[in-house]
């Protein structure tokens, strides 16, 4: 199980892309598993990973550090999915993205950019 608390990075002013793109590659491969029950993934503000998930990012820039996903990949699906937004839109459903910083208001301070 996946459980991003967040990170420090309160002197940086870019986007933590490192972050996000971990998060993509598990749901994405989460949702490649066999559906024996509900999926949840629980994530402290889902504004971000939801834009990525509908962004037109190629899977293949997704994917070129991770060789062995990407042939993975590759020999499941071929061609068929160029972007992230094509292959998220059919399974958008078999994985919940759960926004969680309501839960624990302690964890998010009031500067947190989530």
């Amino acid at each position: 199980m996946l459980f991003l608390i967040g990170d420090d990075d309160s002197a940086e002013l870019t986007l933590p892309v490192v972050t996000y793109a971990l998060i993509a590659l598990n749901v994405l491969f989460f949702g490649l598993s066999t559906p024996a029950s509900s999926k949840y993934r629980y994530i402290l503000g889902n504004e971000h990973p939801l834009k990525f998930f509908n962004s037109r990012r190629s899977i293949a820039s997704v994917l070129s550090r991770h060789v062995h996903l990407k042939e993975q990949f590759r020999l499941k699906f071929g061609d068929q999915y160029r972007t992230v937004s094509d292959y998220f839109r059919p399974r958008k459903n078999l994985v919940a993205i759960e926004d969680v910083s309501p839960w624990p208001p302690d964890l998010v301070g009031e500067d947190s950019r989530f």
